[in-house]
């Protein structure tokens, strides 16, 4: 804007100083959102996770069905009216044991009859990630943590 007044005021010679006195008063009355960049877009942050820890070892069942597996997930919440999605799966599996959405709480419980059997104690897998109900948006997934599940029938009764 300063160069496009200098010009006119060329252009303008018996205007000189008016447009002068104003291109001064511009330049130094300007608001600070018209003299600095527009803010950087970033990328919508994903949850990060709580619990549990990476390389951590989780509940199994019994081949009794007596104990259930129970699994606990937590991770740190986000501003705004949020709906989280959690998935875990075993890294050789192509179905996921959860694929929970509509979690409105940064944790979960899961309880589930049975057991993993000793050749799939190892390699689970679980993410987070977060849907912005305002605009209908979903975060990126967070960054996947690894835990292992204990030996089968280590805690039955």
């Amino acid at each position: 804007m300063k160069s496009k007044l200098l010009v006119l005021a060329v252009v303008c010679k018996h205007r000189y100083w008016l447009l002068l006195g104003l291109c001064i008063l511009l330049v130094s009355c300007s608001s600070p959102s018209e003299s600095k960049k527009p803010a950087d877009v970033h990328e919508p942050i994903s949850p990060e996770l709580v619990s549990p820890a990476e390389g951590a070892v989780l509940d199994n069942g019994c081949e009794s069905k007596t104990d259930p597996v129970e699994w606990d997930f937590s991770w740190g919440a986000m501003a705004g009216p949020i709906e989280y999605n959690l998935h875990v799966a075993h890294a050789g599996s192509t179905l996921p044991v959860i694929n929970q959405a509509a979690i409105y709480t940064t944790s979960f419980h899961y309880s589930g009859t049975g057991y993993i059997i000793d050749a799939n104690r190892f390699n689970w897998r679980w993410k987070v990630r977060a849907r912005l109900i305002l605009t209908d948006s979903w975060t990126n997934w967070s960054k996947e943590r690894s835990f292992d599940v204990e030996p089968l029938n280590t805690d039955c009764r």
